[in-house]
């Protein structure tokens, strides 16, 4: 629901337009006294490779956004020291969002920064060299 006093998105089936639509029915309500504007989204891709990180760019805001990037590694097989093991998950967080430096862990629980670079260019680190990792990202102004 759009007008010029207000934005309501409402989840799948629920209907936007009803001014008495509960909150837990709301994705986002542009009244809610915490307010944010999504500026865009898309996929990055890290390749199936040994390395510390990869460069990925962002269009050009005029600023750093917040970002929430949602991890998603596909299928593969991990070495446990014993045996390889196939697994689904990637040893990143599923959920992550930060506006500056996020620090993360890897297997031997050193620090990795993930970090903006520039305004257009964000550093990912990796911990997880078995699959390829997709990287699905939403940049917001807070």
């Amino acid at each position: 629901m759009f007008d010029a006093d207000e934005l309501v998105i409402s989840k799948v089936g629920k209907d936007a337009t009803n001014a008495s639509l509960p909150d837990t029915d709301k994705i986002f309500d542009s009244k809610w006294l915490f307010g944010l504007q999504v500026l865009g989204s898309g996929v990055w891709t890290y390749p199936k490779e040994v390395s510390t990180y990869r460069d990925f760019t962002l269009p050009d805001y005029g600023f750093q956004p917040a970002l929430m990037i949602r991890t998603k590694a596909r299928p593969h097989y991990k070495d446990n020291g014993v045996e390889y093991q196939f697994a689904l998950a990637t040893d990143r967080p599923n959920i992550s969002v930060f506006t500056g430096v996020e620090f993360t862990y890897d297997r031997t629980n050193s620090i990795t920064p993930h970090k903006f670079v520039n305004d257009t260019t964000v550093r990912i680190y990796r911990t997880d060299p078995y699959s390829a990792v997709e990287f699905h990202w939403l940049a917001l102004a807070l």
